[in-house]
């Protein structure tokens, strides 16, 4: 939440994100994932999606799905808002991990996504802005 703290304090210190690799970035996204869910040796299904219509961001889902333990399995859906079979997947699922893109996702669309999310009583892990 208050991740631009983060980047101001990061700024005045002189530390560059910018020069982690794309695996080692998936590294420490899959890291976080598993200390925040667990798993108590169940198989966890964890969806993916986003509040930003005809997204697609299958690829980033399968490159951290390999970064991830066989039991965590990740799946990338549309907007369940929006798509009845992503609404269905929603239900059956463990839990939610939002991913949304500077300067195209939309607040009210963020907030109606969360809003769906919680109807199903389903947990929101976290949000990765890729």
């Amino acid at each position: 939440m208050f991740d631009f703290v983060d980047r101001c304090i990061d700024r005045l210190e002189g530390v560059n994100r910018t020069d982690l690799t794309q695996d080692e970035s998936l590294k420490i996204v899959a890291s976080n994932l598993l200390s925040v869910i667990g798993n108590n040796n169940k198989t966890v299904v964890v969806l993916l999606t986003s509040s930003i219509l005809n997204a697609d961001f299958s690829d980033f889902c399968n490159k951290l799905s390999s970064k991830l333990p066989p039991d965590y399995i990740l799946q990338w859906v549309q907007n369940p808002c929006f798509y009845p079979e992503a609404a269905r997947q929603l239900a059956d699922c463990t839990g939610v991990v939002l991913l949304e893109r500077e300067g195209k996702s939309k607040h009210i669309a963020l907030e109606r996504l969360i809003e769906s999310v919680n109807d199903k009583n389903k947990e929101i892990y976290g949000f990765i802005m890729v």
